[in-house]
């Protein structure tokens, strides 16, 4: 009941297909025996909801009431997706994280920023969103792509891709193997340290799914025989477009979600005239386009914009969103901070890691990782603004979320405190979740230093939600 919407979305494609009737009827059947997400979604209560404070079912189930729309035609259905992600809404009241994920571990839990998300439901996510925006043609939608994908399933995943994370938490200062996290399938601790059995074995079969669900809906079709850019990064499409159904390929070159510039080359053997919708992250407040090195008006961020016309062998496209740094507040007024689509965390040094336990021949490992610096700073603020200079590498690293190789750095200024009782990395009995920071503002007690953020995607231990100070 709770999952069911991936069975209608099955059953939908095969009817675009095939136009059978009784696949429809297949539907209505469907619809009738699936959790009603829509009322959930809009008030935490509704009949008929198998499970629904699960964070896997939470996210996989994002996809349904669209999918409901398909069939029913009915407001309702259409208005449920927006009902979950709506910033006023109960869940995200309740959960919402700077990540962009709701908290659960393994059931809805708070906006703590030692709450754990698990893997499960960030590659669950991506794919929900994703049908989400196919149906909707909600152009916010793909910021919550981005945002899942290079923050969320960057930050759970080993840079070599040998370990995982059951849960990922905003603010963890280090991997321990610790029973006292209170969270559900934490497994002695292991549920935070990189491993390929961390938690429960169901994020082991489903995290090698979330980069190719991701990459697989950066491009979508639209109705009118074009092409939509949904999401960005390095990528290539190829497809058959306009009324002669001329194969075209678009090459995505960009050190996109790391810099603000993608390069769109189209690939033909013939001139085809086709609209090309391409989204423009709400983030962005002064995005630009050109056409072959022609400017191109009327661009507004949050929106998709379409540029119709012939293409031919050659033509680029280019796309510049600028990326400022930008502040929120969490919980105990914690600040957050953002550039473009990343989350960024304090860069901590690391000891070296510990093997725990060993696989195939040492091929496989569960670690820890502990902090070898301080990691509890309070920023500095001045006249309401915190002063973040930002730091682009000239090169690309080849795998850059790797934080020693970040390719973006932010610098502020910030101090040590431990108002509060917030922990510190010397203390032995500290585990991986730190205590929330302090209530802000918090007094100022020692010597302002420059500090480091990288990508939250690109951290193994970190801290993102910071108390800070008014100078």
């Amino acid at each position: 009941m709770a999952r069911g919407g991936d069975n209608l979305d099955i059953v939908l494609w095969l009817y675009k297909r095939t136009g059978e009737k009784y696949l429809m009827d297949l539907a209505g059947l469907l619809v009738r025996q699936t959790n009603q997400w829509h009322q959930w979604y809009k008030t935490g209560h509704g009949k008929q909801n198998a499970y629904p404070e699960h964070i896997v079912n939470n996210n996989q189930g994002l996809k349904t009431p669209p999918l409901f729309y398909l069939v029913t035609g009915k407001e309702e259905h259409k208005q449920g997706y927006g009902n979950a992600v709506d910033p006023d809404g109960w869940i995200w009241k309740k959960c919402g994280r700077v990540d962009g994920m709701w908290s659960g571990t393994e059931p809805l839990s708070n906006r703590s920023s030692t709450y754990g998300t698990e893997l499960c439901a960030i590659v669950e996510r991506i794919l929900s969103d994703s049908i989400a925006l196919r149906i909707l043609g909600d152009p916010s939608i793909g910021d919550h792509i981005e945002s899942t994908a290079y923050n969320c399933l960057a930050a759970d995943l080993a840079p070599d891709i040998k370990g995982m994370r059951y849960y990922v938490l905003p603010n963890q200062p280090r991997c321990a193997l610790h029973e006292g996290l209170g969270f559900i399938n934490n497994r002695g601790g292991i549920a935070i340290c990189p491993s390929p059995h961390s938690g429960y074995p169901c994020c082991r079969s489903n995290f090698h799914m979330g980069w190719p669900k991701f990459v697989h809906n950066m491009w979508m079709a639209n109705s009118d025989g074009g092409l939509v850019a949904a999401a960005y990064g390095p990528n290539w499409v190829t497809a058959d477009v306009g009324k002669s159904k001329t194969k075209v390929t678009i090459e995505q070159d960009t050190d996109y979600p790391f810099r603000e510039t993608v390069t769109l080359t189209v690939k033909s053997s013939a001139n085809v005239q086709f609209p090309l919708d391409l989204r423009v992250p709400r983030w962005c407040e002064k995005p630009a386009i050109k056409v072959n090195r022609q400017g191109v008006t009327g661009v507004k961020a949050g929106t998709f914009h379409r540029i119709d016309r012939t293409w031919k062998n050659g033509d680029k496209v280019t796309l510049a969103f600028p990326m400022e740094p930008r502040t929120s507040y969490w919980i105990n007024e914690s600040v957050a901070v953002k550039r473009g689509p990343l989350v960024y965390s304090l860069l901590i040094k690391e000891k070296e890691w510990i093997s725990k336990k060993s696989f195939l021949d040492g091929k496989f490992h569960t670690y820890e990782i502990h902090p070898d610096e301080a990691w509890n700073y309070a920023l500095i603020r001045q006249g309401g603004k915190f002063d973040i200079r930002t730091e682009v590498s000239d090169t690309m690293p080849t795998q850059p979320f790797r934080a020693p190789e970040a390719p973006v750095l932010l610098k502020l200024k910030a101090f040590i405190t431990g108002e509060g009782g917030w922990g510190t990395f010397r203390e032995k009995k500290t585990s991986g979740r730190a205590k929330e920071p302090p209530k802000s503002p918090v007094r100022m007690t020692g010597e302002a230093r420059e500090i480091i953020l990288v990508p939250y995607g690109s951290t193994e231990i970190r801290i993102t939600q910071f108390p800070w100070t008014e100078k």
